[in-house]
């Protein structure tokens, strides 16, 4: 052990500013190979440690436990991963010789060992050889998968509880915490996850070079459009004889504001939650409006007629001549976009094409919180002024074969 603490201190050690970029990728795989080859030592001896239950004798009850205490940063479900690598290695012994040469990884064992429990010894002996092979071939999540088609050619009623279990097993979970911010826990079978990530993915890609947002952040932005979507077009059920909705309260000040930080406006959603002026804006431009008045006490007396929204064959209409995003190149589909008013409503702008275009949700908040300014010409040409002074422009796409 001390002959390898020095080779590793030589390691870590020295300067990778001083390597080629050749010697850098070798160095670089040779350490990933040591590191399995390493686990797998690792895993056989806290195997010969856990059996002997060599952890009493330090007044602890198991070897993850032991692990836990002794190196003082470690988790418990990553010691006990590494103590049930060890337990697994006897029972698939092609596979832990492959990582102690280092030509699998831990992660590989971990599958096919898990497999071989639900088989039997006979059935995880015959399949262990050629799936050994595909090991060596593919990465882990790939990997995981042929072992599920192995499992379904050999046990097909395992499998299948299998499968009954993961249906079973799907939660949601939506919560809001006292300052307003949602929290959300997801849980999905196989169909109904691939399902949802097809939905998103192409909403929750880059919207450009520009584009700062985070990965999470692109996704989440992805599945808020795609409520947007279903809110605004989706054959939603009633609730209480009513289309479920979004409800945003505001006074006419805030109709009326000229973008003065000194007057907080006063909007706020439905449950209380107040919204700066920028989230107000940006929701006001593709919303309807109803007048509702109350009396001294806020007791409404009167609620008035639709006064301002995109009619449904106003918006059809946008959305075959700009068929998606109009900032710049934003690859953004129509689908993913709301309705933007270039001159505000509320600044006597008109609720008709000429002052309408689609944005996604990213560029709708850059409008509206970025400084972002953008128009409309007459041949529709749609101008994008940034905060720098520069100016991009796009031209609609026209209705893709999607649209019609």
């Amino acid at each position: 052990m001390g002959a390898l603490a020095a080779v590793v201190d030589g390691y870590v050690t020295l300067d990778p500013t001083t390597l080629d970029d050749v010697t850098l990728g070798e160095e670089i795989l040779e350490i990933e190979q040591s590191l399995r080859r390493l686990s797998a030592a690792q895993a056989d001896r806290l195997r010969v440690f856990d059996a002997r239950d060599a952890a009493v004798g330090d007044g602890l009850g198991s070897a993850s436990a032991w692990l836990v205490a002794k190196t003082g940063n470690t988790g418990f479900a990553e010691s006990r991963r590494a103590v049930g690598l060890g337990r697994d290695l006897p029972r698939v012994p092609l596979f832990a010789a492959a990582l102690a040469d280092g030509a699998i990884t831990a992660a590989h064992v971990r599958t096919f060992a898990a497999a071989a429990r639900r088989v039997g010894p006979d059935l995880a002996a015959a399949g262990e050889a050629p799936l050994l092979v595909e090991a060596r071939r593919f990465d882990p999540a790939a990997f995981a998968k042929l072992v599920a088609h192995w499992l379904r050619r050999v046990d097909e009623t395992s499998f299948e509880r299998d499968e009954e279990r993961r249906l079973t097993g799907r939660t949601f979970s939506l919560a809001q915490t006292l300052d307003g911010i949602w929290h959300g826990h997801l849980r999905l079978d196989p169909e109904g996850g691939a399902r949802l990530h097809l939905a998103l993915q192409g909403r929750a890609q880059k919207a450009g070079p520009h584009d700062d947002r985070s990965r999470d952040q692109r996704w989440a932005d992805a599945l808020v459009s795609l409520a947007d979507e279903v809110l605004a077009f989706g054959q939603l059920p009633d609730t209480a004889g009513h289309r479920p909705e979004v409800i945003v309260h505001a006074t006419q000040t805030d109709l009326t504001h000229d973008e003065n930080p000194a007057q907080p406006g006063t909007a706020r959603l439905d449950d209380g939650t107040p919204l700066t002026r920028q989230a107000f804006n940006r929701i006001a431009c593709d919303s309807r409006w109803s007048r509702l008045l109350l009396d001294a006490l806020s007791v409404p007396v009167d609620y008035g007629r639709t006064r301002r929204d995109w009619p449904p064959t106003l918006r059809k209409l946008i959305t075959l001549r700009d068929g998606g995003c109009r900032w710049g190149n934003c690859p953004m589909p129509a689908s993913a976009c709301e309705v933007h008013h270039c001159t505000y409503w509320e600044h006597g702008g008109d609720t008709c094409a000429s002052n309408g275009l689609l944005l996604c949700r990213w560029h709708h908040t850059c409008i509206h919180t970025r400084g972002h300014q953008i128009k409309l010409l007459p041949d529709h040409t749609a101008e994008t002024t940034l905060p720098d002074g520069r100016t991009i422009t796009s031209r609609p796409r026209g209705p893709t074969p999607a649209l019609l």
